[in-house]
């Protein structure tokens, strides 16, 4: 037990761009001991490939923006969308700040965010989940189980919760969250020819959800049909001669991997909004989707993980260093937020009115 014994200020669950964004945080700006536990080693498919231009500063504010712009990531001049009518319409990123944004290699992304915080000295434990937490004296005692079997046992004054909607180490502690939806993505990626002319995101609406397409780097695109998960079960649209059956019946998304190569088969994820309820943040904060998560249509998930990492982080400092008064306005701030992007969801949605009666769209509108 003496070697596999592991003393932090601050833990983060999760390795993803929130608890990655939150260890850089500390590390950069405080002298706190900054462990991160992370349930898989990066080899996983990952979703959520779009940023927009403002990643770039994120980026620099981390110390990482050399990094970033050293990855093979592809330039993004904006998105299409036929959405509302069957016209393609472009918004694009040209008279931005911060000029164009990116089609992320999620994978290599992320696994460039656990680089960094190890090239800062953070300690990394991949393939490893918490099986065991309780609080004795004001500090936190947990068991981690690696892969192979092996335990780590770990105390620490400050815990963040970065573990995505699951929020393990938050739902043992009793947190609940608000849903608003059911939406689910399944997804599926192709090898493309290279030099592909069609090298922008798309999306398209259609009457039982919608549809993106995104290029991706190495010759690949990733196409991703958006839905309810009761209407997905309905349609098994899971099985690929179902999928390849409603791709076909798009207008404009199935011209998108003309030629390409089947790479990965269909693949369900959650993709709905929630929002934590109120609860007591006693020597820990949810950070990423286990705070909050949102429609990918917004396109601001991976910017919020990394807003509200560095956040988390910034509490934890003045939690664990000064007087705790960032704590009760932590969720108070995210919550706000949340009630903004729910009036935008509302508000993007009711531009499509082709087909009020259809289960998915009445449900939105």
């Amino acid at each position: 037990m003496k070697n596999n014994f592991k003393l932090f200020d601050v833990l983060i669950i999760g390795g993803g761009p929130a608890g990655c964004a939150a260890a850089l945080t500390l590390l950069n700006q405080t002298s706190l001991e900054v462990g991160v536990i992370e349930a898989t080693d990066y080899s996983n498919i990952r979703v959520g490939e779009s940023v927009s231009p403002s990643i770039r500063p994120m980026m620099r504010y981390l110390g990482i923006e050399n990094e970033f712009l050293a990855g093979n990531h592809i330039s993004s001049q904006g998105i299409d969308a036929a959405w509302g009518s069957p016209k393609i319409l472009s918004r694009d990123y040209f008279f931005t700040v911060h000029g164009n944004g990116w089609n992320l290699d999620r994978q290599m992304f992320d696994s460039m965010l656990a680089e960094s915080v190890k090239k800062r000295n953070g300690a990394m434990f991949t393939s490893a989940k918490i099986s065991r937490q309780n609080k004795n004296n004001g500090v936190w005692d947990l068991t981690a189980i690696r892969s192979n079997g092996t335990k780590i046992w770990l105390q620490t004054n400050f815990v963040i919760d970065a573990s995505g909607k699951k929020a393990y180490f938050a739902r043992n502690l009793g947190a609940k969250w608000k849903v608003l939806d059911y939406l689910v993505g399944i997804a599926t990626m192709y090898d493309v020819p290279a030099g592909s002319e069609i090298s922008s995101t798309l999306i398209e609406s259609t009457p039982e959800g919608w549809w993106y397409s995104t290029p991706i780097p190495n010759n690949k695109r990733i196409v991703v049909f958006m839905t309810d998960s009761d209407l997905a079960n309905k349609i098994k649209i899971q099985k690929l001669a179902i999928w390849n059956l409603f791709l076909k019946k798009t207008l404009h998304i199935h011209k998108t991997i003309d030629g390409a190569k089947l790479f990965s088969t269909p693949k369900i994820f959650p993709a709905y909004s929630q929002i934590i309820k109120k609860t007591n943040l006693a020597g820990w904060v949810p950070a990423g989707d286990a705070v909050a998560s949102f429609d990918p249509l917004s396109s601001i998930g991976i910017g919020h993980a990394i807003v509200s990492g560095i956040e988390a982080a910034r509490v934890a400092h003045n939690t664990i260093k000064s007087d705790g008064r960032l704590l009760p306005q932590y969720l108070d701030n995210v919550i706000a937020n949340f009630d903004q992007y729910v009036n935008n969801r509302k508000h993007f949605y009711g531009y499509e009115k082709r087909w009020k009666e259809s289960p998915f769209w009445k449900r939105r509108q």
